[in-house]
């Protein structure tokens, strides 16, 4: 009996060696191709006299206005467009730009009474309450947030702006002291 099963199993051996030796592996092969080109945008830039402000002030003093009223004190900051590639025959910016089709946008999170300045977006026992970040033409006057802001000199080879950035006390709040954190994007827009 011992041997019926050695047997047994010694041909089923044999056969799946056999079964196993009639299998092909063949390796597949994949030719890629292709080109890189490097691109030549066209389009416009916008680039920022500084990257961030430190803004202060003092509650007491009547240094920060109301919000919708003009500014007395701000922190100027140049906005300037210009071609992305101007060595390119295909540019759009400078057209634009010249026949005063371009303007700046500036957007955010506007705070939560109005919506028209920044908010402060800091949280916790540190944050400033009741105050948000003002946006302002050079005469101190409001811009509201995500508004347009046309270009001064369309016809140079570069549009430029300023605007200037100070402290609001924002409509029917208190004014608590506290740090202050906002994000300004400035976009460019077609008009």
């Amino acid at each position: 009996m011992k041997k019926i099963i050695y047997s047994l199993a010694a041909s089923t051996f044999v056969l799946m060696g056999a079964a196993q030796a009639d299998v092909v592996i063949k390796d597949a092969t994949l030719s890629v191709n292709g080109v890189l080109k490097e691109t030549t945008p066209s389009g416009c830039v916008v680039t920022l006299s500084k990257t961030s402000l430190n803004l202060t002030g003092n509650t007491s003093d009547g240094s920060i206005p109301d919000q919708g009223q003009d500014a007395k004190t701000f922190e100027p900051l140049k906005l300037v467009v210009k071609p992305q590639n101007s060595l390119t025959s295909g540019d759009t910016c400078m057209p634009q730009l010249m026949d005063g089709k371009i303007a700046f946008k500036v957007t955010g999170i506007g705070d939560e009474v109005e919506g028209t300045v920044l908010a402060n977006t800091l949280a916790g026992d540190s944050a400033a309450a009741g105050v948000g970040v003002g946006i302002y033409a050079t005469d101190g006057s409001p811009i509201p947030l995500n508004s347009n802001v046309s270009l001064l000199d369309p016809k140079s080879n570069s549009g430029t702006a300023w605007i200037g950035l100070g402290l609001v006390k924002l409509k029917g709040k208190t004014i608590t002291e506290g740090s202050i954190q906002s994000s300004l994007t400035v976009e460019v827009a077609h008009l």
